[in-house]
């Protein structure tokens, strides 16, 4: 089963493998009925789970590299090569490793520019810091900010797989579930904040990096049996991983850019 997500203004679309059919045909069934206009989450608590500007960020990053580069030949070393595509994940990791390089090659090198120009100094360690940021930068926050429905969750008692995918439920923070309580020791179990995933509100994350699995923490484990067999939810619950996302990640990175700020411009799911 795959889920399609397609923006109203542009056309554009992206197409997910579901990792868990029933909750895909759940939640894709529950948006259609309620809603099904997706756009940039934009209540005010929303805003620090919003990505980072990433044009911006480039940028940024590509103004100084120049000014690296323009000390660089100085001293006899080849200059920093800028990406082509800022979304390419393959691209980013040439440039850090060519970062890093000239870190090698001339191990003394953040301390001479630190004396001789801390502009080139700040530019060249900022070339390293924002690589980072980007690659960081790719996870945005959507809801139905029409209908802002939230309905029971009729997967609550079932114990998801931990992981990192590209499409997600997100826990909507109207109370803690088992994970926060546990994190923040919250040892007031049964309370009024305690929700431990009772309700699935229409919120959901893309996040176009590396989907991957974990384990919960062993800890976090033996917590939940011991406060009455507490379901171990995290943060999320795993829907979707982007269809053929090894090749496919630049290009989806930039839909979802291309998109995400464009007024009235919503998507809306559909199973295939």
């Amino acid at each position: 089963m795959r889920i399609k997500i397609t923006w109203n203004k542009t056309h554009d679309s992206l197409i997910f493998d579901c990792i868990n059919e029933k909750v895909a045909e759940w939640f894709v069934t529950t948006a259609q009925q309620l809603g099904n206009n997706f756009s940039t989450a934009d209540m005010i608590t929303d805003v620090p789970l919003r990505g980072q500007d990433v044009p911006t960020l480039a940028a940024e990053l590509s103004a100084a590299i120049d000014l690296v580069n323009s000390f660089l030949p100085k001293i006899k070393q080849p200059e920093i090569e800028k990406p082509t595509d800022w979304y390419d994940q393959q691209q980013l990791n040439k440039l850090h490793k060519d970062w890093a390089r000239s870190r090698a090659t001339v191990p003394d090198l953040p301390q001479a520019l630190h004396k001789i120009d801390r502009r080139i100094f700040d530019a060249y360690n900022q070339t390293n810091c924002h690589v980072h940021l980007i690659e960081r930068a790719f996870k945005y926050s959507f809801r139905d900010n029409k209908n802002h429905w939230r309905v029971e969750n009729p997967f609550k008692d079932l114990a998801p797989e931990w992981q990192v995918c590209h499409l997600s439920i997100d826990y909507a923070g109207h109370g803690r579930h088992a994970f926060e309580k546990f994190e923040f020791n919250d040892t007031d179990i049964y309370t009024d904040d305690m929700c431990n995933w009772d309700n699935i509100d229409s919120f959901v994350t893309i996040n176009l990096r590396r989907p991957y699995k974990f384990e919960p923490p062993q800890e976090f484990l033996q917590w939940c049996q011991q406060n009455g067999n507490l379901v171990p939810h995290h943060y999320d619950l795993p829907v979707a991983n982007l269809q053929n996302w090894e090749t496919e990640l630049a290009q989806a990175r930039a839909t979802v850019i291309n998109n995400k700020d464009v007024p009235e411009n919503y998507f809306s799911f559909e199973l295939m």
